[in-house]
C-alpha cells in the first residue's frame, strides 16, 4: 500500500488563528477520497485540529506555526517566511513516505528544495497542487526571484497537480480540480428555490472590488447580499456607511452549511475580482457556484480562463443595464450535471486518476 503525506506548512489564518480560504476543505476531501486505498498521512498546523476530518489519516502530524496571511507588518511578514521553513523541516523530519503531497505552496517551498539534505533527503516523490505557472507576474528584483524559486519548486517535483485545466506547460502537469462535486453534499442545495438576490460571498479582502459593487448596486433597485470573513475592519466600516438600503453586509465566517445554503438560495453570485490579483488563477467560489446550479456574475478574464459559462463583464457598470432593463430576471438558472463518473469534478473520476497517477509512477 502506497504511503502519502499532505502536507500544507502555511496555514492560510486570520488575525484570531481561524483558518481561511479552501485548504481545510481540500484536505478533508482529498482525504475522503483516499483513506481507503493508501496509507494516508498528514502535517498540518496545529490551529487545523478542530477543522480536520482524522478519521480520515493514518496519522496526524501537527506543525508549530500558522501564517496569518492578513497581516501587514514587515517585521512580522518576514519572521512568518522563517516559520513557513521551520515547519517544512518539522514536516518532513524523519520522513519515510512513496509520497510527500503540498497542497498548499508558494515561493518558500521552492527554497527548501534546494538542499536535499537539510529539508527532504528521505522524501520520495514529490507533488504540488497549484493553479499557476508563474507566482509573480511584475518585473521588480522580489518577483524575479520568487519567480526563480517558484520554478526551481516545479522542477524539483515529480508531479503537478493544477486545478487549472489551462495550466499544461510540461509534461508533469495533470488537472485534478482541488473542488470536487460530491453528491451526498451538493445534492443537498443545488435544487433549492432561487430568489432574485445577488450574493458575493467568501473572504473579503483587497483583490476584491467591493466598494465597486457598492457604487454599482447604490445606483439598483436589486438587493445585494456581501458576507464573509473581512481582512480588513476598517473597510468594512467604511462598506457598511456607504451602502443603501438595499445591500446587507455582514463580516461572518460561515459554517458549509451556511456557504452552501446562501449561494443555492441566490439566483446570481456576483465575483468582483480585480485583474492585477486574479489573473490566471481559478476560483473556488466560482466552482461551487456552478455546483449549486447558480449563476455566476465575474470578470470576462475570470470565466475565460476557467472556461465558465456566466454573465461577464468588462467593468462593473457594464452590468447597470443588464439590472435596470429587467433582463436579469429572464435569465433561465442553469441545471449543471456532474454526477457522470466521466466528469473531471466527479469523485469518482478524481480518485481513479489519482490512483492511476500514483501507480503509474511506480512502475
Amino acid at each position: 500500500m502506497f504511503k502519502i503525506l499532505i502536507v500544507d506548512y502555511i496555514g492560510n489564518s486570520n488575525s484570531e488563528g481561524v483558518p481561511i480560504g479552501h485548504p481545510t476543505k481540500v484536505i478533508n476531501e482529498f482525504g475522503e477520497i483516499l483513506k481507503n486505498d493508501v496509507e494516508l498521512n498528514l502535517a498540518v498546523p496545529v490551529n487545523y485540529k478542530n477543522y480536520i476530518k482524522k478519521n480520515n489519516f493514518y496519522s496526524v502530524k501537527y506543525l508549530r506555526y500558522n501564517i496569518d496571511i492578513t497581516e501587514k507588518r514587515k517585521v512580522l511578514r518576514i519572521k512568518n517566511v522563517f516559520r513557513k521553513f521551520k515547519n517544512i523541516r518539522m514536516a518532513l523530519k524523519n520522513s519515510n513516505f512513496d509520497v510527500v503531497w503540498f497542497i498548499n505552496v508558494d515561493s518558500i517551498l521552492g527554497i527548501s528544495l534546494l538542499s536535499k539534505s537539510l529539508f527532504y533527503s528521505n522524501v520520495g516523490r514529490i507533488w504540488i497542487t497549484t493553479y499557476l505557472d508563474n507566482y509573480f507576474d511584475g518585473n521588480t528584483v522580489k518577483d524575479l526571484v520568487k519567480n526563480f524559486f517558484w520554478k526551481n519548486m516545479q522542477k524539483k517535483c515529480d508531479t503537478i497537480l493544477s486545478s487549472c485545466k489551462k495550466l499544461n506547460f510540461n509534461d508533469k502537469v495533470i488537472f485534478i480540480p482541488d473542488y470536487i462535486y460530491e453528491e451526498n453534499i451538493y445534492n443537498k442545495y443545488k435544487n433549492a428555490p432561487k430568489t432574485d438576490q445577488v450574493i458575493c460571498i467568501g473572504t473579503m479582502n483587497d483583490g476584491k472590488d467591493l466598494e465597486g459593487i457598492i457604487c454599482l448596486f447604490n445606483k439598483l433597485n436589486v438587493k445585494l447580499k456581501i458576507i464573509g470573513n473581512f481582512y480588513n475592519k476598517d473597510m468594512y466600516k467604511s462598506l457598511i456607511e456607504m451602502a443603501n438600503s438595499n445591500i446587507i453586509i455582514e463580516d461572518k465566517i460561515q459554517s458549509y452549511y451556511e456557504y452552501y445554503k446562501s449561494i443555492a438560495e441566490s439566483k446570481f453570485v456576483i465575483i468582483p475580482y480585480k485583474k492585477e490579483f486574479y489573473q490566471n488563477r481559478t476560483s473556488g467560489v466560482l466552482q461551487e457556484t456552478m455546483f449549486l446550479n447558480s449563476i455566476p456574475i465575474a470578470p470576462d478574464f475570470l470565466l475565460k480562463f476557467n472556461n465558465v459559462k456566466g454573465i461577464g463583464y468588462n467593468k462593473l457598470f457594464d452590468l447597470k443595464n443588464f439590472f435596470e432593463s429587467g433582463e436579469y430576471k429572464k435569465v433561465k438558472q442553469p441545471n449543471n450535471d456532474f454526477s457522470s463518473i466521466n466528469n473531471p469534478y466527479n469523485k469518482a473520476c478524481i480518485k481513479n486518476k489519482l490512483i492511476n497517477i500514483l501507480c503509474k509512477d511506480d512502475i
